[in-house]
């Protein structure tokens, strides 16, 4: 969820999976902020302390560089592996992986600052890229 008002008595979220708007009255979307941010630490701090770290700082009231909109974006790169090897599970570090049949190529989808890193991947080459649902 992405918090995109707030007034005194409610607080505007957007879905970013969905680009669904809704407005909720301030304690319940505080109440499912909170469960949300702490469901992610437990399930990130493995794997993603990094994000988990700038979550809490978040939480914390401290300044942190948020990103634009677009970064949201719900976003299909497809792509080639490089060397025509098998690259699913390097793929698979972008989004989410999807094959196409009879085909050499990839379809990863996810948020535009994940996805548009395998363009930066030597492995890969970017065959096409398409937006499936703006955030903004």
């Amino acid at each position: 969820m992405i918090v995109t008002g707030i007034d005194g008595a409610t607080v505007e979220l957007l879905e970013p999976y969905s680009g669904e708007r809704s407005t909720h009255a301030r304690w319940i979307a505080e109440d499912l902020i909170t469960q949300g941010c702490e469901t992610f630490c437990r399930s990130y701090a493995k794997h993603c302390p990094d994000a988990v770290e700038r979550l809490l700082d978040v939480l914390a009231g401290k300044s942190v560089e948020v990103g634009p909109m677009s970064a949201w974006d719900r976003i299909t790169i497809t792509v080639r592996a490089a060397d025509g090897s098998d690259r699913w599970r390097d793929a698979e570090a972008y989004g989410g992986v999807a094959g196409i049949c009879d085909t050499d190529l990839l379809e990863v989808h996810g948020f535009r600052s994940d996805v548009e890193q395998i363009a930066t991947d030597a492995r890969f080459v970017v065959v096409d890229e398409r937006i499936e649902r703006a955030a903004a």
